[in-house]
């Protein structure tokens, strides 16, 4: 009989030798009928040599198989052995949600160390809430492994103690309440410092729930131990404290609730209610212990002072109560300020002065000194001493000051107050007060005259303020006006239109209407005072106009001036013009208006030039004629014209002068230059043997060639027969 293999043999002698090899061949029908239980064994073989390959088969196969979560745990079975960390918790993760316990576990696992990649970079770190998170999950699932690592841990890391002591309190292992067990364990985590175990156990002595009785005292000691730790549970433990002193009254655990309130949640309002109902029970502590509380928090303050205004047995109670209201309000707190505010409206002055004292606390001194002053009007001891003795700036005290003296809603003009405050003001430097001060100073006797001292103070003052910055124009017009009145000082006018010069320099209105009044009413050293500020301005018309009166008046300041300032050319036309025509307080005067026309002429001004033609034309042709050369070389056309009528009856000379102006720009035009060349040569050579005819006759035979080029040859030619020389002609034709 023929010999029969087994399945296997025939798979081994095809080459199928390996255990997850032979898995294959029944998992997926490879030579043989598909066996998925006769693979998973093999598969299972494989992982007992510690092929971990195995692990991934076993996850097809169990997919293939339809259980979804085995897959995904032997998936991260696979990951893990690969140390592929995080891809082995997603597998468990996903494992987990199939509800698959020991994925549950393993996942918890993996948070047990820092899980490092190849290059040692922390993939997974070490976590301990969600190690025991995944344990819990694993042991309410029946996992035994999770429960022992729950029940290993719980000797040494209290938050285990704390899950275990949760599952047995709510029935999660076993799915049975075992209350003693829960309390033991939570008192054990509670030995190890959880603050959610302490709560917990406070709770439990609260409600008296089993297997503990009703114990407020010992809940109360749990509460407060976990209040220690600041976060919710925390807070949780201090309503818990609330409900507790409520229900018993007592004072000590009042206290306590105080002080932690107070100490260790930093709250201030909450402490202070606490002792505010021990304080009405005529604990005196507790009273001390609110005035220390007010003395530190705004709210505390407020709270307090409001208790002092509502038992106001005493003027003593008012007083603290306002003492503590500017406590409150000198932190900013606004219900306090509002409440000080209505009260000070309804004109308290106790509240003003305190609202004053807190603005100025604050250094908002407008407010301060508003409210003080309203204070100090009903004649309120404080006020009045603070208004007086308090270190405010020169600006605050330059505001009392105006107050006073101008006088406002509420606040009654006072004079000497006002001064009193000027000059605190002054003291501290301030340059307002220091003008003021000058202007107080100027008091004048029925004479006009003023108090020697007076006036070298109010002087004092005003340059004080100047040099401090106040307006120096002001300054200068007041010194001024108080030189001026002050007959008895020397050279008192000097000085005086000296500073009103130099306030007129600052663009000082009133020193100009001043001075302009002084100089109307004929004052030459008023007039000469304006004509120099002028003339600094740059206003020279104005400044020549005021000048020409006082020089009119034979100011000598004034002559000196208007010689010897360098005016322009325009400015010197002007004068010589009013000296010239005369006009309103100017009379007429021909030698100053040569005078100044000749300075004009330096300038070369045509207009100049011109005006002294005709000046000297009746006394002085020759002169005249000079003048009115200038005047048309300049340009001045109407001179030319006047020209023309003198050279007609002057000797050559002249009128070869005219024809060489008509030569060049800017009246060029060479008939005229031909024809007052002819009439030169011509009145020439009327004194030469050439007969008038022989003369005529021979210009007129050479006017069509006769130009400037060759006028020099025809005026050789003229020459030989004339008296004049050819050099001499020649050159008045150049």
């Amino acid at each position: 009989m023929p010999k029969f293999f087994s399945i296997q043999t025939c798979l081994y002698l095809l080459g199928y030798r390996d255990d997850i090899s032979l898995g294959k061949c029944f998992h997926y029908g490879i030579h043989t009928q598909k066996d998925l239980k006769v693979a998973r064994t093999y598969y299972l073989q494989a992982l007992k040599a510690k092929k971990y390959l195995a692990f991934h088969q076993l996850s097809l196969l169990s997919r293939d198989e339809g259980r979804i979560g085995e897959s995904f745990y032997y998936l991260g079975l696979y990951y893990e052995q690969a140390k592929d960390w995080e891809q082995a918790l997603a597998a468990y993760e996903k494992a987990a949600n199939e509800n698959h316990v020991f994925a549950m576990y393993r996942a918890g696992k993996l948070f047990a160390v820092d899980r490092l990649s190849k290059q040692h970079q922390v993939i997974i770190k070490k976590d301990i809430i969600e190690e025991l998170l995944w344990y819990r999950k694993a042991a309410a699932n029946y996992s035994a492994h999770a429960l022992d690592a729950l029940l290993e841990l719980s000797a040494k890391e209290p938050k285990a103690s704390l899950h275990l002591a949760q599952m047995y309190e709510q029935g999660e292992i076993g799915n049975k309440k075992v209350m003693s067990t829960a309390f033991n364990y939570y008192e054990k985590a509670h030995e190890m410092q959880e603050q959610a175990a302490t709560c917990r156990l406070g709770r439990f002595y609260e409600l008296g729930e089993a297997p503990v009785s009703q114990n407020l005292q010992k809940s109360f000691d749990y509460y407060v131990l976990a209040t220690k730790e600041k976060n919710k549970l925390a807070l949780d433990a201090l309503a818990a404290l609330e409900r507790i002193v409520k229900i018993l009254d007592n004072n000590s655990f009042s206290f306590q609730l105080a002080v932690i309130y107070r100490d260790d949640f930093d709250q201030s309002v909450s402490a202070f209610k606490c002792y505010q109902l021990l304080a009405n029970k005529g604990d005196e502590i507790a009273l001390v212990q609110m005035q220390k509380l007010a003395d530190k928090n705004t709210d505390c303050a407020y709270e307090l002072a409001k208790i002092y205004e509502e038992n106001n047995q005493s003027e003593n109670h008012l007083q603290i109560a306002y003492h503590y209201f500017a406590r409150a309000m000198r932190g900013r707190h606004r219900a306090a300020q509002d409440h000080l505010e209505s009260l000070a409206e309804s004109g308290d002055a106790a509240a003003q002065y305190t609202l004053a004292d807190s603005y100025y606390y604050q250094q908002c001194f407008d407010k301060a000194i508003a409210w003080c002053l309203q204070a100090a009007e009903q004649h309120y001891q404080p006020a009045v001493d603070f208004l007086k003795n308090a270190p405010f700036t020169k600006g605050c005290y330059l505001f009392i000051a105006k107050t006073y003296e101008q006088g406002q809603e509420g606040i009654a003009k006072n004079n000497d107050l006002a001064l009193y405050f000027y000059e605190k003001s002054y003291a501290a430097g301030s340059k307002e007060a220091a003008f003021y001060l000058g202007q107080r100073c100027q008091c004048f006797d029925e004479s006009g005259n003023s108090n020697p001292f007076a006036f070298k103070k109010a002087g004092d003052y005003f340059i004080k303020a100047a040099q401090w910055g106040y307006a120096e124009a002001d300054c200068a017009y007041e010194l001024a006006k108080l030189y001026e009145k002050n007959t008895h000082i020397k050279n008192h006018l000097e000085i005086a239109y000296r500073y009103f010069a130099k306030a007129m320099l600052n663009h000082h209105d009133m020193s100009r209407e001043y001075l302009a009044s002084l100089a109307d009413s004929g004052d030459a050293a008023a007039q000469y005072t304006l004509a120099n500020t002028y003339y600094q301005q740059q206003f020279f018309d104005k400044a020549i106009d005021w000048c020409l009166k006082a020089v009119e008046q034979r100011y000598e300041p004034a002559c000196y001036f208007l010689k010897n300032s360098p005016f322009t050319k325009a400015d010197y036309l002007f004068i010589a013009k009013s000296y010239e025509q005369g006009k309103e307080g100017i009379a007429k005067n021909n030698d100053l208006a040569l005078y100044f026309y000749e300075k004009a002429i330096v300038e070369k001004d045509q207009e100049a030039a011109f005006h002294l033609g005709q000046l000297y034309q009746a006394d002085n042709e020759e002169k005249a004629f000079d003048y009115f050369v200038k005047a048309a070389q300049w340009g001045h056309s109407e001179a030319l014209l006047l020209l023309e009528r003198l050279a007609a009856e002057l000797n050559p000379n002249k009128q070869l002068q005219l024809a060489n102006l008509y030569r060049d720009p800017p009246f060029k035009n060479e008939n005229k230059a031909l024809y007052w060349g002819r009439q030169a040569i011509i009145a020439s050579a009327n004194s030469s043997s050439l007969s008038d005819k022989a003369l005529i006759k021979l210009i007129e035979d050479t006017e069509k060639n006769i130009s400037f080029e060759n006028l020099k040859v025809f005026s050789q030619k003229i020459a030989r027969e004339s008296v004049l020389t050819a050099s001499s002609l020649f050159n008045f034709l150049k």
